[in-house]
């Protein structure tokens, strides 16, 4: 088991760029729309595996989801999803699709109720249970944990391996692309800038 351990762990990496490409602009303006205070991003952090702590990198995820829920449009919400989504598991693979599709029906029937369609000032109101069901949301998050892997150096999903050198096997979990995108920033300490290609290798 020591051999499939982490030896670097970015928990919020791959929502920061969801954040940066999707939803940054998008919050800033709402917020200033409807006199709300913009919900900071959560601290980014680098973590040695041995420090790895699950359930306190996902809360503030989870938390910061549901405050913009209730400040940006819902389809701009989920084209964040979906990218985090096909990042990590591939195109027609995720796992919790039927969630996620019940989440954002009750969220988009919340966003066009009259409160809300009329509303001036403050956050989206929302009073069905559907839509603060976040299960799809904690469920994934341990999948989209971007880790590194000291030698070899690849960054992959938690506890999934890159394939052996010259295997035809396909690779579970963000692209060639993506990983590269994302070693390079970090490497020089700038914003990733992931290209089209990281959804194919």
């Amino acid at each position: 088991m020591g051999a499939l351990l982490p030896d670097k762990v970015f928990p919020h990496a791959l929502w920061q760029q969801a954040y940066a490409e999707f939803w940054e602009w998008s919050v800033q303006a709402a917020s200033f729309r409807y006199q709300v205070e913009k919900p900071p991003f959560p601290n980014a952090v680098t973590l040695p595996e041995k420090h790895f702590p699950i359930q306190l990198c996902r809360a503030p995820i989870e938390h910061f989801f549901a405050e913009i829920t209730k400040l940006i449009e819902i389809s701009e919400l989920e084209k964040g999803i979906d990218y985090i989504i096909e990042a990590t598991y591939g195109e027609g693979n995720y796992p919790f699709q039927e969630e996620k599709k019940s989440l954002f029906r009750a969220l988009r029937q919340e966003e066009t109720s009259h409160e809300n369609l009329t509303r001036t000032h403050g956050p989206m109101k929302i009073t069905s249970m559907e839509a603060v069901n976040y299960y799809c949301i904690t469920e994934s998050f341990f999948d989209t944990i971007i880790v590194d892997k000291a030698g070899r150096r690849p960054l992959s999903p938690f506890l999934r391996l890159l394939p052996a050198p010259g295997s035809q096997r396909p690779y579970p979990g963000p692209c060639r692309a993506f990983r590269l995108g994302f070693l390079h920033a970090s490497n020089h300490g700038e914003r990733p800038r992931i290209p089209a290609s990281a959804f194919g290798e």
